[in-house]
């Protein structure tokens, strides 16, 4: 399974990094067109409106689909759901909403 990290905010409402802040690399934009996109809901009532809007926007943005994985609040989702939301999608949008 391949990861990547996306700090998931707007760059007008991004923080500014500190004066000596360096990357170790930088982060690539990935296009959504055709992409097919989980996001991973673990409930809080600000993560499901969060989901809302980003499943709104990835699809205003091209994506093929955006689908919602449960999760538990406090629990990690097994390895064999993440192995399979893993060859089933191309991107997947994770949050702790609070």
């Amino acid at each position: 399974m391949n990861l990547r990290l996306v700090l998931p905010v707007p760059v007008e409402f991004a923080p500014e990094p500190a004066p000596d802040f360096k990357p170790v690399r930088p982060v690539p934009r990935v296009p959504l067109a055709g992409a097919r996109v989980v996001i991973v809901n673990n409930r809080w009532r600000s993560m499901n409106m969060l989901a809302a809007m980003l499943s709104e926007r990835a699809l205003a943005a091209g994506a093929e689909s955006v689908h919602e994985q449960p999760a538990l609040i406090a629990e990690p989702l097994p390895d064999a759901v993440l192995d399979d939301l893993g060859e089933r999608f191309d991107a997947a949008i994770v949050g702790l909403g609070n």
